[in-house]
């Protein structure tokens, strides 16, 4: 599976230009991020710890260029979501998968939805660090700020336990999401927790964890040749989505070649041992025939071949004596 990860990014008849749009994004998310860090030091240090004798830079540019720079970033992670979306609908349940259009970076209600499931999946973290932040800014007194720092500690540590449980359900939610098509299928956590839990997923997890911690940051310090580096991180960023995407995809079921997935009483009532309206409505493959069938038409060629075929009338009830068929055939004997 990492080998076709690996090759995933390069298929498709639009890739260069996915390259082309993709690499861009990522280039304009870096510097928004390094200089996003930058300004917000700056922004600390003008209207906090100022150097006496010396004028701070203006505020007012610095929230300026500050939120110039959130908007930046904002935009090229809302594009990689669109096409993160894309990647999870491409590979989910398609035996030979290729990667998605250009296109699918301006697909904005995809990308929409896709922010608004991470951002419930990362509520209680971002709750329980937003806790532990309100916590330094309380000065209690006494004893009571060994319990405020208490507090702030236990609420850092869940808040971090919090994100790390999301990261790793979210890509589940999401291949839920984009493949069948409705923004509940990615709340539905029964599902969800079912599937993020088998072996399956772990791996494919794991390798994915494992090209972020360790391919990734030798793709940034890549940047230092500047376009080499920038189609390198992207390219692993397609690398990631796959391996996410195929090893939910294997630990929801979703067979390869199906366009959706069935529906949960469907499910339900196909694991019973009974038939539902999806399953009524498949026709019967060509390859499939029955037994009785090929036994009934082997047995009145045997008789056919030796003479001894039976009436018509004694085939088949149904078939009238006055029927044309059955007299040429009485006239035939």
């Amino acid at each position: 599976m990492f080998r076709d990860a690996l090759l995933y990014p390069l298929s498709g008849p639009s890739a260069a230009g996915s390259y082309l749009l993709g690499g861009v994004l990522r280039l304009v998310s870096t510097i928004s991020d390094v200089a996003v860090l930058l300004v917000s030091v700056a922004l600390a240090t003008a209207t906090v710890d100022a150097p006496a004798g010396s004028p701070p830079l203006s505020p007012t540019v610095l929230v300026v260029a500050l939120a110039f720079f959130l908007g930046l970033s904002l935009v090229a992670r809302v594009a990689f979501r669109g096409y993160a979306v894309a990647v999870a609908r491409e590979v989910a349940g398609a035996p030979s998968p290729v990667a998605p259009s250009i296109r699918a970076f301006v697909r904005l209600g995809d990308a929409a939805r896709s922010v608004g499931v991470l951002l419930a999946y990362l509520l209680p973290a971002l709750s329980l660090g937003g806790l532990a932040a309100l916590t330094v800014t309380i000065d209690a007194g006494g004893d009571l700020d060994v319990v405020v720092e208490t507090v702030g500690a236990l609420a850092l540590l869940l808040g971090l336990l919090a994100g790390l449980l999301a990261a790793y359900l979210v890509p589940v939610a999401m291949v839920r999401f984009a493949h069948e098509g409705g923004i509940r299928a990615a709340f539905d956590l029964s599902a969800v927790r079912a599937a993020a839990f088998t072996e399956d997923y772990v791996v494919g997890w794991a390798m994915a964890a494992g090209v972020v911690v360790v391919l990734v940051p030798l793709a940034l310090l890549l940047y230092a040749l500047f376009l080499v580096g920038v189609v390198v991180h992207f390219h692993l960023n397609v690398t990631v989505r796959y391996l996410l995407a195929r090893s939910a995809s294997a630990a929801l079921g979703y067979e390869p070649g199906t366009a959706t997935a069935p529906s949960g009483s469907a499910r339900q009532r196909r694991n019973a041992g009974g038939s539902s309206d999806e399953e009524s409505a498949d026709e019967v493959p060509a390859d499939e025939v029955s037994l009785d069938d090929t036994a009934s038409a082997r047995a009145a060629a045997e008789a056919d071949w030796r003479g001894t075929r039976p009436e018509p009338s004694e085939l088949d009830p149904a078939v009238s004596e006055d029927d044309p068929a059955a007299e040429e055939f009485r006239r035939r004997r």
